[in-house]
């Protein structure tokens, strides 16, 4: 009898951990309001796809891909030339291809697309197969640490964007986020504060990293407000972008030093 064994985003079975995403219980930040929302299923690559196939507007007839008769488009945009394959039914493209042909650019071939097919509701099931067991552990984090965590590792990430048009400075104080136009006082004094009193006072607070000949993944830059130490610790951002929840106290101390 094999074992399979569920912790926070990764399975076990046997030795071996395989990753899953709950979106149940994934938070993230808006970025243009600062809002807290369920994580949601991007369509990103579908929808790009499917305008790309769009704007392809030279008809170059009917061609055979893969023993089927499809409609061959062309379009241009600056130096890069554009190739669909679009099943003739649906007009869904099955094939692009983008090419740079004045660049050494390497070309980009996205095949056997599918738009909108059926996917089989297994796929998306965690119930074990016959002669396993199941083993759910409990997530290691309250809610509300998660969604404090969304909130200080979308802080870094404005810092970061910052930062590249600031020769790799971090801000000196967040409000230079807004004058570095990356977001806006409403946003920001939103993302600052509570998960649960979004137009509260600030309960994140800032520390600008020494980004030079330090290790940035010891480097806090964001990190929780609290009058005394919380028994399930604080949670901080680091200047390379990740975030933990800290429950010692002491090591808290000695990072902030």
């Amino acid at each position: 009898m094999s074992d399979i064994r569920i912790d926070d985003g990764t399975i076990n079975v046997d030795g071996e951990w395989l990753t899953v995403d709950d979106l149940t219980r994934r938070i993230q930040e808006k970025m243009e309001t600062g809002d807290l929302k369920l994580t949601e299923l991007s369509t990103r690559v579908r929808d790009s796809l499917l305008e790309l196939s769009a704007g392809a507007v030279e008809d170059l007839g009917r061609v055979e891909l893969n023993g089927k008769s499809v409609r061959l488009l062309r379009s241009r945009k600056g130096q890069r030339v554009t190739t669909v394959w679009v099943e003739p039914k649906s007009q869904h493209p099955v094939q692009l291809e983008h090419k740079w042909p004045d660049s050494k650019r390497a070309p980009v071939l996205f095949t056997a697309i599918e738009i909108d097919g059926e996917l089989d509701d297994g796929l998306f099931s965690l119930e074990p197969p016959a002669g396993y067991t199941l083993r759910v552990d409990k997530a290691p984090w309250p809610d509300e640490k998660r969604k404090v965590m969304t909130k200080v590792m979308h802080l870094g990430l404005w810092c970061w964007v910052y930062a590249n048009h600031h020769e790799d400075q971090f801000p000196d104080t967040p409000a230079d986020l807004v004058t570095g136009g990356v977001t806006t006082d409403a946003v920001l004094s939103k993302v600052l504060a509570a998960p649960d009193d979004p137009n509260g006072p600030p309960a994140i607070r800032y520390r600008k990293p020494n980004m030079e000949g330090t290790d940035r993944g010891r480097e806090v830059i964001f990190y929780e407000i609290h009058e005394g130490w919380p028994a399930d610790g604080v949670v901080a951002c680091f200047a390379d972008g990740h975030s933990e929840l800290i429950g010692d106290q002491k090591r808290f101390e000695a990072l902030m030093r």
